[in-house]
């Protein structure tokens, strides 16, 4: 869930429109992301519908994930806003270009992280404009993620930055952010704030039994603080234990430990 982790964007004044009128519902959505009313923002949407944020991420079409996708980027940032800079609404279609200046708080010591960037969203409302059908957000997502990595690493907690996945085990609680190993092998070595375990190279399987290689923070022991604000989860086989955080958010995949 990386897009809802970026995009708590607040509504910030009037919006300049190119021409036409924008419909209610295009300003409802900055208007209740900005109040962090997640509930009444995923009622805007009208089923079917498609938010694909941002493009070319797999769209999302179902309410419970987009309510928990906005809560948690509600938590994350402090302090969330957006200039909606031009507006040019077509029919019962709409693009916005807007500017995100948002706040994260360092999660453990460091500095706070100033996101500043710039994108386009593009909105399919219905005819009278008082539900969205379809969002499309295009942005250079390295953007707002090197703008993130004093505050947000590698191996986190959700929201994953966008080279991750948000994996659970089957049956252990808690998820983790995961990106892939690169050439099989490879893995950032950046790590949350006050973790001391170690990036490894980890053998999953799904439930068909196919198998992927993910990076993940190796532990041996939640007692000795290895994870920093995670805790290590005793994950079996030769892996031992994972740094895992609490979340309510859906994983983006479900695994086990591939025997080896």
């Amino acid at each position: 869930m990386w897009c809802f982790a970026l995009r708590t964007l607040a509504f910030l004044g009037m919006m300049h429109a190119a021409c036409g009128t924008i419909p209610l519902a295009v300003s409802k959505y900055f208007e209740l992301q900005n109040s962090k009313n997640c509930t009444a923002w995923a009622d805007l949407f009208h089923e079917p519908f498609a938010v694909t944020d941002p493009y070319g991420s797999a769209p999302i079409n179902d309410k419970d994930t987009l309510i928990a996708g906005c809560e948690g980027g509600a938590a994350l940032f402090k302090t969330i806003s957006i200039t909606p800079l031009q507006t040019y609404p077509v029919g019962d279609a709409v693009a916005v270009q807007f500017h995100v200046q948002s706040v994260a708080p360092a999660k453990s010591g460091g500095r706070d992280c100033a996101l500043n960037f710039k994108g386009i969203d593009t909105f399919r409302t219905t005819k009278d404009g008082t539900k969205l059908v379809s969002v499309t957000g295009y942005y250079d997502t390295s953007i707002p993620d090197r703008q993130l990595l004093s505050c947000l690493s590698h191996y986190g907690s959700q929201p994953c930055l966008s080279d991750e996945s948000a994996i659970q085990l089957a049956g252990i609680s808690g998820t983790f952010c995961a990106p892939p190993c690169n050439g099989g092998t490879v893995c950032p070595e950046d790590v949350p704030n006050g973790a001391t375990a170690t990036p490894t190279c980890v053998l999953f399987q799904d439930s068909s039994g196919e198998e992927y290689k993910y990076c993940a923070l190796q532990c041996t022991d939640s007692a000795k603080g290895e994870c920093g604000e995670g805790s290590c989860n005793n994950v079996g086989g030769t892996v031992g234990g994972i740094c895992m955080y609490d979340t309510t958010v859906t994983p983006d995949k479900m695994f086990k430990i591939a025997q080896q």
